[in-house]
């Protein structure tokens, strides 16, 4: 009997991690199409206004993230918006905007130095790296329950830590 519980439990646990799933790919897009609909009603508008203008695609970016991912949405519409995966969408995000930024400076140095953009990017790159992995290090160093999410915490805990977790335990962040 005690083999058919344990596999009742398994199940059910299989189950509810296959629900929560979907949960959270709903959320995803749900904050996704909050997104689209307030920043293509932003350009249309602003588009009438001054077409094909760069500041536009800002502003109607600017207010669909300080809208949606912000929280000033779920301010008034109470869990409209899964706040977690509100800041893991805007980390994402933050990362790609980054790494366009070293892209986009890659150009003008290209211009001014005269350098391939490939060897500009690939010091770029390097540095990028090192810098998010040292700052990361101080913080992790420093106050890491302060500066650090806890999932990034555990995980750094797992590597670098006084503290020993197994590896099941590495992998939840239920904790």
């Amino acid at each position: 009997m005690g083999s058919m519980d344990r596999r009742r439990r398994v199940m059910d646990q299989i189950v509810e991690k296959v629900i929560r799933s979907i949960r959270l790919g709903l959320d995803h897009g749900k904050l996704l199409a909050l997104f689209a609909i307030i920043y293509s009603s932003v350009q249309m508008s602003l588009n009438r206004i001054a077409p094909k203008k760069t500041v536009n695609h800002f502003i109607g970016g600017f207010l669909g993230g300080i809208l949606v991912y912000g929280g000033i949405l779920n301010m008034h519409f109470k869990k409209l918006a899964n706040e977690a995966i509100a800041t893991q969408i805007t980390m994402y995000c933050l990362s790609r905007v980054v790494l366009a930024l070293g892209k986009w400076l890659s150009v003008k140095l290209q211009r001014r130095t005269g350098l391939r953009r490939g060897q500009i990017e690939k010091v770029g790159w390097r540095t990028t790296s090192g810098l998010v992995w040292g700052l990361l290090m101080v913080f992790y160093n420093v106050d890491k329950d302060l500066y650090l999410q806890r999932a990034l915490r555990h995980s750094l805990d797992f590597q670098f830590g006084g503290t020993w977790y197994s590896w099941l335990e590495a992998f939840n962040y239920a904790r």
